[in-house]
């Protein structure tokens, strides 16, 4: 298994297991122009090419070479919430199905956790839509907790996503900085 970062020569890749894994997690509970309009945005090339910055980086997780995830995090005006300061978000974090509920997921949050360490940030932040119990739970157990919330525009309908933060200081005994 190893954690490996994403370049313009992998963007296809990206883009191929971006899109199946939103799908899986949000298709069947939003209408199906919602997704195509915001997969169509978020998720073509061109997108992902503009994404893939200074202020972003994308992981993905392999196994046996087999991508079955990855990682988003930006800093500074590439996040989400441009004006949080010396902090970093986890924009999106994705396994496919049959990988899921394996601790996999904590694995690519441990690489945020090591990336803001390094860059000598407080704390890391991520938006989880407020019907996702399951993951609002599971990032609760890692430490997270809520501190607001912001608007997440899926095709043509307003969400709602919570945003939930963890301090890095707490963490910095229990990674091997690389």
């Amino acid at each position: 298994m190893e954690i490996k970062a994403v370049t313009e020569a992998n963007l296809k890749e990206l883009q191929a297991i971006s899109i199946a894994t939103f799908i899986d997690a949000f298709g069947a509970v939003n209408t199906p122009e919602d997704m195509e309009a915001y997969i169509r945005e978020s998720r073509s090339l061109e997108s992902l090419r503009k994404q893939l910055n200074a202020d972003s980086e994308f992981y993905f997780l392999k196994v046996d070479d087999q991508t079955i995830g990855y990682l988003k995090i930006n800093y500074g005006l590439s996040q989400t919430e441009p004006h949080l300061t010396n902090c970093l978000e986890v924009q999106q974090v994705y396994i496919i199905k049959e990988y899921q509920n394996k601790g996999l997921g904590k694995l690519l949050l441990d690489k945020a956790i090591q990336r803001g360490i390094n860059k000598g940030l407080d704390y890391i932040w991520l938006g989880v839509w407020q019907y996702n119990k399951d993951a609002i739970r599971f990032y609760e157990r890692l430490g997270f907790s809520s501190f607001g919330e912001h608007s997440f525009i899926l095709g043509g309908d307003h969400q709602t996503d919570i945003l939930m933060k963890k301090p890095l200081e707490q963490n910095k005994d229990q990674l091997v900085l690389r």
